[in-house]
C-alpha cells in the first residue's frame, strides 16, 4: 500500500478515536500576526500584500497551540475535551529520517486531568492505534518489530534518570559545576540538561518510557511545579520522542510567559491574544502534541518520514 494511503487511513482512525470519546475538533489556522516567544523555536515569516499596497508581516504557525488555546478559551465552559490536527512549520530544521520543516501535528487537551494522567492516556491512544493498524500493539523501529503493550511502559522522572546515569540530579546546586567539569563548556542549566539527556540518559532508555518533570526555564509554556521544575512529560519509544505534553498554564501562571515576551527581539511580533486567552482560563487542564509523520513511520515501518510526503523538501 502506498504510504500516502496509509497516512490517510491512520488519520481517519485518529479522528475516530477522539470522536468516539466525545472530543470537540478544532481546525487551527496556519497564518498568524504573532507567536508565543520561545528561544528554541524559529518560525517561518511571510508577507501579506494587501490590494491597496499595504504590507503586513505574518508567521506560519510552528504548532497548532496558539489557535487551539484561543478556541478553548471560548468553549471550555461548555466542553472539556478538544483535539486538532494542523500543519506546522519550523525554520532552521534540517531534512532527515525524523525531521522535515513542514509536518503535521496532533494536539489534544483535557480539563481536570493531570499531566501524568494525560501521559498514560497517550499510551492508551498509541496502543489502541497500533492494534487498529497492525492488529497487535507493535511498532517498527529500524525495521525491527517492538511491542508497546501497556505492561511494557515505565514512568520515571528526569531527576531520577540523572541521578542514575549522570550521578547527580539536574536540580542539585552542584549540577552546573559538575557538567562544566565533564564537558569543559560554559552553558546554562537548561543547555546542560539537553546535553546530558542526549549523551548520558537517552542512549540508556531502551524500551517504552514516560519521562517527566523538566527544567522550567526551557518549558516556558508549561505550568510550574516548583521554581525549577515544569509539569511536563515526554513519551519515548526506543529513544524516539513521540509526544510532548504538560499541565497547561492558566491565568495564575502567566507571569513567566510575560517575562519571556519581554525578552523577544524588537522585530519579533508576539501574540498578545494568546496571552489573553490563557488569562481567561481558570480551570486546570493538560495538553499534548504529537508529530504525526514520526508516529506514522513507527506504525507502518517506513524507514523515513520523508516517504509520507508527496514531494519532500530538499536542501539542495
Amino acid at each position: 500500500m502506498d504510504p500516502l494511503i496509509k497516512k490517510d487511513l491512520i488519520i481517519r482512525k485518529i479522528r475516530e478515536y477522539f470522536y468516539s470519546r466525545g472530543f470537540v475538533e478544532i481546525y487551527p489556522q496556519v497564518l498568524s500576526t504573532g507567536l508565543p516567544y520561545e528561544t528554541h523555536i524559529f518560525p517561518f515569516k511571510t508577507e501579506w500584500i494587501l490590494p491597496y499596497g499595504k504590507k503586513k508581516t505574518l508567521y506560519l504557525q510552528p504548532y497548532p497551540e496558539p489557535y487551539m488555546k484561543k478556541a478553548i478559551a471560548r468553549l471550555y465552559k461548555k466542553y472539556s475535551k478538544f483535539f486538532g490536527i494542523g500543519l506546522s512549520f519550523r525554520n532552521k530544521e534540517d531534512v532527515s529520517k525524523t525531521h522535515h520543516p513542514e509536518f503535521t501535528m496532533l494536539e489534544w487537551y483535557e480539563f481536570n486531568v493531570s499531566y501524568l494522567d494525560l501521559a498514560w492516556k497517550v499510551v492508551d491512544f498509541l496502543v489502541t492505534l497500533a492494534e487498529q493498524v497492525n492488529k497487535v500493539p507493535v511498532v517498527y523501529v529500524e525495521g525491527q518489530q517492538r511491542s508497546i503493550k501497556k505492561s511494557s511502559w515505565k514512568a520515571v522522572s528526569t531527576l531520577d534518570l540523572f541521578k542514575e546515569h549522570f550521578g547527580i540530579s539536574w536540580t542539585d546546586s552542584n549540577f552546573v559545576k559538575e557538567a562544566k567539569r565533564r564537558y569543559n563548556r560554559d552553558l546554562s542549566r537548561a543547555e546542560f540538561f539537553d546535553l546530558v539527556m542526549a549523551s548520558y540518559v537517552e542512549p540508556k532508555l531502551k524500551g517504552n518510557y514516560i519521562i517527566f518533570d523538566f527544567p522550567l526555564e526551557a518549558s516556558v509554556l508549561c505550568k510550574p511545579k516548583t521554581d525549577q521544575i515544569a509539569e511536563r512529560f515526554e513519551i519515548l519509544i526506543e529513544g524516539i520522542e513521540v509526544a510532548n505534553g504538560n499541565t497547561e498554564p492558566i491565568k495564575e501562571d502567566v507571569q513567566q510567559i510575560e517575562r519571556k515576551y519581554d525578552e523577544a527581539p524588537e522585530d519579533f511580533l508576539v501574540d498578545i491574544s494568546y496571552l489573553k486567552a490563557i488569562k481567561s482560563i481558570d480551570i486546570s487542564y493538560s495538553g499534548v502534541g504529537i508529530g504525526l509523520e514520526r508516529l506514522f513511520s513507527l506504525l507502518t515501518g517506513a524507514s523515513t518520514i520523508l516517504d509520507l510526503y508527496v514531494e519532500p523538501l530538499t536542501p539542495s
